[in-house]
């Protein structure tokens, strides 16, 4: 029973990316990423420098919540794709520790920048608050894929990598539309960032 949901999930998954509807809007989305962040090591990145040319994957974590078989994935992807991708994580809030985030970093054996999004502004700026979300930007900064790393198909199993589908789809050149699929409710970040609705309607 297990096999057949896999082989279901990827079925899907493969069907979306030659044009059936699994996804929200058109290609054609250009993101301007506006802003500078530090990231883990005190480096500033600007990100609308640094998305140009190149495909770049933004992975949202909450260093709270257990996500081991998704980091599983993403080191898998990295180590595939990792010469033409720049992998980015993204922690958002401001409620961890520096030295709490590099101990998880180093754990996990995560080989890429982690940026500091004390201000939820990339969050915002994406518009997510749950994780862990990954967002794909192609080189032409046109955003390609929104959601899960994998399918989680039961307890203790990886499932479908849906980041790797989706970055070897970027690839290999396709004239996609945007692939959307659903992410697990883990905050982010706390509530109190959102009263109101504040952040959002600023940016957005």
């Amino acid at each position: 029973m297990k096999k057949l949901l896999n082989f279901v999930f990827v079925l899907v998954f493969l069907i979306a990316f030659v044009g059936h509807e699994l996804l929200a809007q058109k290609t054609g989305n250009i993101l301007s990423l506006q802003g500078r962040f530090q990231d883990l090591s005190g480096n500033v990145v600007c990100l609308d420098e640094h998305v140009k040319g190149q495909t770049s994957v933004f992975i949202f974590f909450n260093p709270d919540c257990s996500i081991s078989h998704e980091l599983d994935a993403i080191n898998e992807s990295v180590e595939s794709f990792g010469e033409d991708v720049q992998f980015y994580g993204v922690v958002s809030g401001g409620t961890h520790r520096s030295s709490e985030i590099k101990a998880y970093v180093e754990k996990h054996d995560l080989g890429f920048p982690v940026i500091l999004d004390k201000h939820v502004r990339l969050s915002a700026m994406l518009s997510t608050e749950v994780g862990p979300t990954v967002f794909i930007v192609d080189q032409n900064k046109v955003l390609r894929y929104k959601g899960a790393i994998t399918s989680r198909s039961g307890i203790g199993e990886m499932g479908t990598s849906y980041l790797e589908l989706a970055l070897e789809a970027v690839a290999s050149g396709k004239d996609m539309s945007l692939i959307k699929t659903e992410v697990a409710d883990c905050l982010l970040f706390p509530w109190s960032f959102l009263e109101g609705g504040a952040v959002f309607r600023e940016v957005l």
